[in-house]
């Protein structure tokens, strides 16, 4: 038998045909790593088709024939199960639909059964063309952002297929994916201040209760609305006063942030009553996990007169506080659990009125230290006139 880590075929989100996941070892000892479509949505037959591929790289009767083609669905598939994908086939992260869906953009528009080294300049331009022009599903028209992502997105896969897969993927000549991202405007920075977050918490109706502790959370923890809402009391340590939890990275399964407890943050979790286990945030009478707090966030900030503000702003929030409260933009990255501090400073709102500060702060420290130095510079010259009038006299 030959031996293998995984041995199982799985099914994608969005697509009914069954993918390989498992790895073989040939006579030579190299792993190879099978995750690719079967083509298939029958899973006898998946399996069968996979114990005839297994069976051939195990007895040696499969060599390398250099880059092979790969369809782009292909690629999505095996790019997903090798990023967001145990060897159960359950999802790691809590995105890994939104990963895929964004993929299934991409195969609605492109050509039926294009590889990778099909997909050129020409036809990259053809496919941002077609996709600006589809709606969002509010009817409104697709950002900039969203399209330079999937972009991103597909630069990825691409060269994921072709620096570790070794499959054919670049087209003649090579297609450049940075010429066609758009230009995007400058990034959105709205912050909550002490005045609008005591008008938000007064203006949460009774029907509502569940909104408000998750509201102080955001600005004093800055975790993301999805960690908030997935926040298990296993993750929390009262004792040690600590915040474990799982957030996103370009490493695969996220990356684990330890996030120290507030004296004000320690309060609000021992009114919320501490268990053994459990969803942190609930519903008040019926305990039950809270899945989107997005329209009951919308309904309070419209009745306190707040505007364009979302529960991502909680996050920005909470970093120019740690910004300003210790002037250190590595204990703002840290906090936030960026691991670039490029990604932090789109997080910060610094204002004209937060310069002018920083300037009369910097003009003040020029003072203080012109004046630090003039005693010296009297011990100085009295010492020279002294010296002087030595030389006089003896003189």
């Amino acid at each position: 038998m030959p031996r293998t880590q995984r041995d199982i075929v799985v099914k994608i989100p969005g697509s009914d045909r069954y993918y390989a996941n498992v790895t073989v070892r040939d006579p030579d000892g190299r792993s190879h790593r099978l995750r690719h479509c079967l083509g298939t949505t029958d899973r006898s037959l998946a399996r069968a088709i996979l114990s005839v591929a297994v069976r051939d790289i195990a007895l040696g009767l499969r060599r390398d024939a250099g880059p092979q083609p790969m369809t782009l669905e292909a690629a999505f598939g095996r790019y997903w199960l090798d990023h967001v994908c145990l060897s159960t086939g359950e999802p790691q992260l809590a995105s890994a639909r939104d990963i895929w869906r964004m993929c299934g953009k991409f195969l609605e528009i492109m050509p039926a059964g294009i590889h990778l080294h099909e997909i050129s300049d020409a036809v990259l331009a053809d496919w941002r063309a077609r996709r600006r022009g589809q709606p969002t599903p509010r009817g409104g028209v697709l950002s900039p952002r969203s399209i330079n992502a999937e972009i991103v997105h597909l630069r990825a896969v691409h060269h994921m297929a072709r620096d570790v897969w070794r499959v054919k993927a670049d087209a003649e000549p090579p297609v450049n994916f940075n010429r066609h991202r758009l230009r995007e405007p400058d990034p959105r920075t709205r912050t909550l201040t002490a005045d609008e977050q005591q008008r938000l918490l007064a203006a949460i109706t009774a029907r509502a209760r569940h909104l408000e502790p998750i509201i102080r959370a955001g600005v004093l923890t800055g975790l993301r609305t999805g960690n908030l809402l997935a926040l298990d009391w296993r993750d929390v340590d009262l004792r040690s006063r600590v915040i474990t939890v799982r957030v996103k990275s370009k490493q695969p399964g996220g990356r684990v942030l330890r996030l120290p407890i507030a004296g004000e943050m320690l309060a609000l979790l021992a009114n919320l009553g501490p268990a053994g286990s459990g969803p942190v945030f609930t519903y008040s009478k019926k305990r039950k996990p809270i899945r989107s707090i997005r329209r009951s966030f919308r309904t309070a900030c419209e009745a306190a007169g707040i505007e364009e503000v979302t529960p991502r702003d909680l996050r920005k929030t909470f970093g120019t506080r740690v910004l300003f409260g210790s002037g250190n933009l590595r204990a703002a990255q840290k906090a936030l659990g960026h691991s670039e501090i490029t990604t932090t400073m789109h997080y910060l709102n610094v204002d004209a009125d937060n310069v002018a500060d920083a300037v009369e702060a910097a003009a003040r420290l020029g003072q203080l230290t012109k004046d630090s130095q003039k005693p010296a510079r009297r011990r100085r010259k009295a010492a020279g006139s002294a010296q002087k009038t030595r030389l006089k006299s003896r003189g």
